[in-house]
């Protein structure tokens, strides 16, 4: 290959004679020097669809971050546009896909083919879209090369006051804990001794113990028998990814009972949509100070602008409190996630 005198040219003649590996390499260096660059953004997001396979979600999802990278930095740009759409598609977010797709379609073209292509993708996107189950169904998460399995269906009224459905928060997967879950993933977090608190169907938690984590789910004693049906189901493949998982009855609102205690102190703290009601507030930040010990990861769901406020609030006092990054397949704009840590004592 001719010396070329740029990252960008480099990688783009890389990725035509198939070395995605080489082309990765060059065009990371183009957008670390120039953060801004819409076409190497551009560029990664098209090797990353090249190189990647139907089950390769995690070079989808890191194409789709590439791709909105080059959205952000040109807005009107239709082949980055075109490409965002792609990387929806890859994703298998239909409906996203479609509206991404419908938009770059009525941008300015230089490459007509493009529009050509783009209108195809259109077309495939909203055929996708319109097919799409809208009742309950199976889906499968992948963790550490495993799958968990989970449902799409959440309670199926919600109250506006708690957010919670008429039966009960257990009564289906919610919304953050799959966030909790692919967090725990993307970011490759690998915690030995592991508490949840109010696990529900578990789905945070067997996330934890399917990346090798001992684990303890807890939730109220009505609702240990779900769990614990959720946990046999899974039990193989946590064994075999070297953890485990056990489920206790805790009701967050009363002290937390010796087992729990004993079992202190905890690597890690997990937790999902606790917080719905404001009455429920206080307990669980008692709660949290009994068994949090280095360091606590919530998803919490904002639905009442002054409680988001005063819980927000209340972590900051107890602790250092960061914004952590969601998997970029399934984050939510309704779903903060905060990771804490123990301040050391002086």
């Amino acid at each position: 290959m001719a010396a070329l005198d740029t990252p960008l040219e480099r990688g783009q003649a890389l990725a035509i004679e198939g070395d995605f590996a080489g082309a990765l390499e060059a065009l990371t260096e183009a957008t670390t020097e120039d953060a801004s660059n819409a076409k190497a953004w551009e560029a990664t997001a098209q090797v990353l669809l090249a190189a990647s396979d139907d089950q390769d979600e995690r070079s989808a999802a890191k194409a789709l971050v590439a791709a909105q990278k080059a959205t952000e930095a040109a807005p009107h740009w239709a082949p980055a546009a075109v490409t965002r759409g792609r990387a929806l598609l890859a994703a298998r977010r239909w409906r996203e896909a479609a509206a991404a797709l419908s938009t770059a379609v009525e941008m300015e073209f230089e490459d007509l083919s493009l529009r050509d292509e783009a209108r195809a993708d259109l077309q495939e996107a909203n055929e996708l879209r319109d097919n799409e189950s809208t009742g309950p169904q199976e889906r499968t998460l992948q963790i550490n090369g495993r799958p968990l399995l989970t449902t799409s269906a959440m309670p199926s009224t919600e109250c506006g006051t708690c957010g919670t459905g008429t039966q009960g928060p257990a009564a289906g997967v919610w919304e953050a804990s799959v966030v909790l879950a692919m967090a725990l993933e993307w970011n490759q977090t690998n915690p030995k001794n592991v508490l949840e608190l109010g696990s529900g169907l578990g789905v945070a938690g067997l996330a934890a113990a399917l990346r090798g984590g001992d684990v303890v789910l807890t939730d109220l004693s009505e609702v240990v028998p779900r769990t614990l049906q959720r946990c046999a189901t899974h039990r193989s493949l946590i064994d075999a990814a070297g953890g485990s998982a056990m489920t206790i009855a805790y009701d967050w609102r009363k002290a937390a009972p010796p087992d729990i205690l004993d079992m202190r102190p905890y690597d890690l703290v997990l937790s999902a949509d606790a917080i719905y009601r404001a009455d429920l507030l206080e307990p669980f930040l008692r709660a949290l100070d009994a068994v949090v010990g280095a360091e606590l990861l919530i998803a919490h769901k904002k639905r009442h602008r002054e409680l988001d406020d005063r819980f927000e609030e209340a972590l900051n006092q107890r602790f250092d409190v960061a914004e952590a990054e969601c998997h970029p397949l399934y984050a939510s704009p309704s779903i903060v996630l905060w990771r804490c840590t123990r301040r050391r004592q002086q």
